[in-house]
């Protein structure tokens, strides 16, 4: 006669728990940096205004979305720039906004591109950045994107590597014949100065050049100011520009020429130094 089974009771399975009011509230001030009470203060009167918690928190991060995100610390070099442009957020509102564009040397000793965009009062914070010069930049990053960034400091140029010594680090520089592959991108482009393009209403000052290679067919790069007031240090190196300088430009790529044809708005400019 077999001896009956015994069924060992199991312990019920559970999954893992969501996160209690409490540690989302600590989680959210970690992440913007701000004083615990603050946030929980702004997430109750939301509430306490009708919205259900989920709702009252997800509000919130929508109102301080340009503090979430990883703290980050780089020492970057500034490789493009806008002019500060004005943009429209409805057909009744419009704010001041402009771009940035840096790398930095990575822990693992490669080259990585940033980029932030700086709405309304923040756009003041551009005017602390000179292209092709260094910085320690403190921020928020998600997405490769820096979301809120503190005012920089200057570093010692040698901290980061010149933009002249990126293949070094693995970086390919575009070439003209290919700016169709870069189509309504922003992208790093080398070349050789065929031709300077002029304003021909009077002042005759350079206004765009014809970026080409032993290879490839010369593409126009565009250093007017149809999308804002370009840079001062950015207008000062079109000026100094010669026929047959060796170039990087940094800029983005747009299909608005003659005809369609493909043109680099520029938004930085860097000039082969003399050996």
């Amino acid at each position: 006669m077999s001896e009956p089974k015994i069924e060992e009771k199991s312990e019920p399975k559970t999954g893992p728990q969501p996160p209690t009011f409490e540690e989302i509230i600590q989680s959210l001030s970690e992440q913007t940096e701000k004083p615990l009470e603050e946030v929980q203060k702004g997430i109750t009167e939301l509430i306490n205004k009708g919205y259900c918690e989920a709702g009252a928190i997800a509000t919130w991060k929508s109102n301080n979305k340009q503090l979430l995100g990883t703290k980050q610390d780089f020492n970057v070099r500034v490789i493009g720039k806008d002019g500060i442009r004005t943009a429209k957020i409805d057909a009744e509102h419009s704010q001041r906004v402009t771009n940035l564009a840096f790398f930095h040397l990575t822990p693992e000793g490669t080259i990585a591109l940033k980029n932030v965009t700086l709405w309304a009062e923040r756009v003041e914070l551009a005017d602390k950045f000179k292209l092709g010069c260094t910085y320690h930049v403190r921020g928020k990053e998600r997405g490769g994107q820096i979301t809120y960034m503190k005012p920089p400091e200057e570093i010692p140029d040698d901290l980061v590597p010149n933009i002249w010594r990126l293949p070094e680090f693995g970086v390919i520089y575009a070439k003209p014949g290919q700016v169709l592959d870069y189509a309504e991108r922003t992208e790093l482009f080398h070349g050789w100065i065929g031709k300077l393009i002029r304003d021909t209403k009077g002042s005759g000052k350079v206004i765009g050049f014809e970026l080409s290679d032993a290879e490839s067919y010369p593409v126009t790069v565009w250093c007017g100011e149809k999308y804002g007031a370009l840079p001062i240090e950015l207008k000062e190196a079109v000026q100094s520009l010669r026929d047959g300088d060796e170039v990087l430009v940094y800029g983005y790529v747009s299909l608005s020429g003659a005809q369609g044809e493909p043109r680099i708005n520029c938004k930085g400019l860097f000039i082969k130094p003399s050996s």
